[in-house]
Formats: structure tokens, sequence, C-alpha cells
């Protein structure tokens, strides 16, 4: 039975969306602990890809209303409508003839949030591009605060 679909608080989600992009900066900074250099790449690109997920859904909910189910980043991509998509092309500086690249890479990473939690069981099934889901992490803060739907009302 398919789960029905929840209603949502789009501030509520946008101020989670900041706070995992925030961790994501963090996870991707070098750290140095006792003389060691400590970098934390697989936290930093789950995270990143926690965030376009919450992103893609945020976007999802503005026009339906409704929380949208699953984690596959293709799947939420399509799902979104083409002036919207053109947006996020721009944001990420991808021309038209470079977006089959993006949307390429988009789905090589599709399934990396689920991938990396467990990626000790399935690491070589991987497609780690950890530059690309830091800039589309950002691009989708950054196109995501421009929306007054994103502010607190009143």
């Amino acid at each position: 039975m398919a789960k029905s679909p929840k209603k949502i608080d789009l501030i509520y989600l946008k101020h989670n969306i900041d706070q995992f992009n925030l961790a994501a900066q963090r996870a991707a900074e070098e750290v140095h602990i006792g003389g060691k250099v400590i970098m934390l790449p697989i936290a930093a690109h789950t995270l990143h890809c926690f965030v376009i997920e919450l992103s893609f859904k945020w976007i999802i909910a503005t026009r339906t209303g409704e929380m949208e189910h699953g984690h596959d980043l293709t799947s939420l991509f399509n799902k979104i409508d083409d002036g919207t998509k053109q947006a996020i092309y721009m944001f990420m500086g991808v021309s038209t003839a470079d977006q089959p690249v993006f949307l390429k890479k988009l789905a090589d990473m599709a399934t990396d949030f689920m991938d990396c939690r467990y990626f000790a069981e399935d690491m070589p099934g991987l497609k780690f591009d950890p530059s690309f889901s830091s800039k589309l992490a950002n691009a989708m803060v950054e196109l995501i605060s421009l929306s007054p739907k994103s502010k607190p009302t009143g």
C-alpha cells in the first residue's frame, strides 16, 4: 500500500535544509587534531546529497503542498517543473549543451544518500563526486532562499 502524502511546513523544511547544508560544509573542512589532518569526505557527500534531496522535495512541495516520498535524486528531479529545472541549471552554470552531463552526474549519485550510509557493505558501487554534490547543494540552498515561500510570514 502506498503512503499517503503528508502536508509540509515549508519554513521548517527550509530550516532543516540550511542546517544539513551547514553540517555538510563543516564535514568538508580540513580539521587538524593532535597533529593529524582529519577530513570527512563521505560524510560531507552524504549530507550534500541529503540537502539536494530535501531541496528537490521543497520545490515539489511548493507546487503540490505535500511532501514527496523517496530518496532517488533523479526521480525527484524529474518531478520538478521545467522552469525550475532551468533555474537550477542557471545556478549551476550549466549550458543547454551541458545539461546531459549534469543529468548523468545527478544519475550517478541519485542514490548516494542511501548508499553512503551503508558504504562498508557496497563501496564499489558508489560514484563519488563531492565537488558536484557540494556545488549542487549550495546552488539549491541559494535558489530556495530567493523564494518568498522560504521566509516566515507575519
